[in-house]
């Protein structure tokens, strides 16, 4: 059996990666039918797509020709499908991260003006570090450090009242403050350097916890800090690969 027969067509459609890598494109019958199937995706919401040709490349697995469009959401990057136009038949299902829903009209994406030469697409505008964070794509990675900060935030919440309160002791809006600024920093600017250093806090949080009471102890603060080193980390990795190729990392 090849790709290009009809049970080909859908070998890898179950695949979390088909559409998505060149080696396992969407297969397609013709040039209409790559513009019927770009205009029948949708995002999950629903929302309209438009799209950009990339380029085209001869991919060896397959030998025959893949094309790469950009897609985009609102004049934004969203993500990179891979079609083959050689199909015997358009597949009609959509590649993680879209939907397919049959029956749209042709035209009813507009199709971006892009010349077809190979190299990456060019969008009418870049987003923001903000706007990258709350794409869609990021939402796993939004989740997690919001999560890290809103224990940081409960955490200091916590310890003053018990210190200030039960103990008397004021020195620990101190510790409050620094957990705080480093929570924001963490979660408003997604700060490689306040992820750090709620890390190295956390590892002296255990060391005073260790002297005081004789055992180890504290390392919710570490867990947290960790945590928000990983993602700030995974981050900055996206968003620097996002302002190089101008393309939004979907995995």
């Amino acid at each position: 059996m090849t790709l290009n027969d009809g049970q080909g067509l859908y070998q890898y459609v179950n695949d979390h990666d088909w559409g998505l890598v060149c080696y396992k494109p969407i297969f397609v019958n013709g040039v209409d039918g790559v513009r019927w199937y770009l205009n029948s995706l949708r995002t999950p919401d629903g929302s309209p797509i438009t799209y950009n040709r990339i380029g085209g490349m001869m991919v060896e697995e397959i030998q025959k020709t893949v094309d790469a469009y950009s897609i985009l959401v609102n004049d934004l990057p969203y993500m990179v499908i891979y079609i083959c136009s050689y199909g015997m038949q358009t597949v009609q299902y959509a590649p993680k991260g879209l939907r397919f829903v049959p029956g749209n009209n042709m035209g009813t994406v507009q199709q971006q003006s892009t010349p077809r030469t190979s190299g990456t697409a060019k969008v009418r505008r870049t987003m923001s570090q903000k706007e990258f964070y709350d794409h869609p794509a990021m939402a796993k990675l939004h989740k997690e450090i919001r999560i890290a900060s809103i224990l940081t935030y409960v955490l200091a919440a916590i310890n003053c009242i018990v210190q200030i309160f039960l103990l008397n002791n004021y020195l620990v809006l101190i510790d409050v403050a620094i957990l705080v600024s480093m929570a924001l920093g963490v979660q408003l600017k997604q700060s490689r350097v306040c992820a750090i250093v709620m890390l190295i806090y956390g590892c002296i949080n255990i060391l005073i916890v260790m002297v005081l009471s004789g055992k180890p102890g504290g390392y919710m603060i570490l867990v947290i800090g960790i945590t928000m080193v990983t993602e700030t980390f995974k981050f900055h990795k996206k968003w620097e690969e996002y302002q190089r190729t101008g393309i939004v990392p979907t995995n």
